[in-house]
């Protein structure tokens, strides 16, 4: 009988051991999208110069922090981006978008596209992570 307890207390035990941490929640930060025409003129042109490729990219002016996410040539129109996470999470921001095709083919532009969003949130010194 004491075999028995033994054993359930070290299985407890190595239960108790193997226990995962709870990630900490990500908090959301407030942001906005920026339209192409009211772009810093600087920050316009390094897109228009990165526009063929996909890219990733931060620029600060004005105390704002400009997150760009490019996805670079498309053979048609009609694309959109959905911002899926723009969060904080210590020293981290989290940015996560994704690219959406036409909805329907009479609906997509025949001439190529270089989709791409910005995002504009109050200047910090966090690092962004793209997802």
């Amino acid at each position: 009988m004491k075999r028995w307890i033994w054993l359930l207390l070290i299985c407890a035990m190595l239960a108790g051991c193997s226990k995962k941490e709870e990630e900490p929640e990500r908090t959301a930060l407030e942001y906005t999208v920026v339209t192409a025409e009211n772009l810093p003129e600087e920050l316009a042109q390094l897109i228009e110069n990165q526009k063929e490729n996909e890219c990733r990219l931060t620029y600060e002016a004005d105390g704002y922090l400009y997150i760009v996410r490019g996805y670079g040539k498309q053979e048609t129109g009609g694309y959109s981006i959905s911002v899926e996470e723009c969060s904080m999470l210590g020293n981290t921001v989290y940015v996560s978008t994704t690219l959406i095709g036409p909805a329907r083919k009479k609906e997509m532009k025949q001439s190529e596209s270089y989709p791409f969003i910005v995002l504009k949130i109050k200047q910090t010194d966090k690092e962004v992570s793209f997802a």
